[in-house]
């Protein structure tokens, strides 16, 4: 994800450039650059997001299940 955000500090850069001294069409291109990467960002993100949800639900169902089997343990100790 720091590589996409340094691609949009360098496309900010460029359209602000384009504004002194480039044509309509490079400016449009640069929008276009620009739009394209902040929807890869904000992929990645929500991407990176899931599976920070899915590692926390791993771990917890590890927990879970580490619990039961000392429950179990606790239960067949009483029973003796």
């Amino acid at each position: 994800m720091y590589l996409i955000s340094i691609r949009i500090i360098i496309i900010i850069v460029g359209l602000a450039f384009s504004y002194l001294s480039g044509s309509d069409v490079e400016r449009q291109a640069l929008w276009l650059e620009w739009y394209s990467t902040a929807q890869e960002k904000n992929t990645t993100v929500r991407r990176e997001t899931e599976l920070s949800f899915k590692v926390r639900e791993l771990e917890l169902v590890g927990k879970y299940t580490k619990l039961e089997k000392n429950l179990r343990e606790l239960s067949e100790k009483d029973g003796r």
